[in-house]
């Protein structure tokens, strides 16, 4: 890997792997997969959500995920990646009419940022 950058191959791992382990987490409320697949300094965001702020370092993630365990899994509608981002569009199991993207930085094979924006930004597929 470049720094600052990932292949399509390793973008593609890190995604199918994020979304996996989310999954599982999402399932059995056990969410140790996902967070495996964060660098320490990791950011989670919410756009859509105004009650939900960054929630910054992988510790704070997983007490965010105690607290308040997501419930629905998520299925990619299509992605593409560039430099070291990843956008995927995704829509819930549960309601699959209604969803969002994720935007994903990776650093070292592990996502360093997240982003969740309920509802978009889809424009970028266009």
């Amino acid at each position: 890997m470049i720094a600052g950058s990932v292949t399509h191959d390793e973008a593609e791992k890190l995604l199918e792997r994020c979304i996996a382990s989310y999954n599982t987490g999402a399932r059995t409320h056990d969410f140790s997969g996902f967070l495996a697949l964060l660098t320490e300094d990791a950011v989670l965001e919410f756009e859509g959500v105004p009650e939900r702020g960054p929630i910054s370092g992988k510790e704070a993630i997983a007490q965010h995920f105690e607290d308040d365990p997501p419930d629905d899994q998520l299925r990619v509608k299509r992605w593409k990646s560039e430099g070291a981002h990843i956008l995927a569009e995704f829509s819930w199991t549960d309601i699959p009419e209604s969803g969002g993207c994720l935007l994903i930085r990776a650093r070292d094979s592990l996502a360093e940022h997240i982003t969740i924006v309920l509802g978009g930004p889809r424009r970028a597929f266009r």
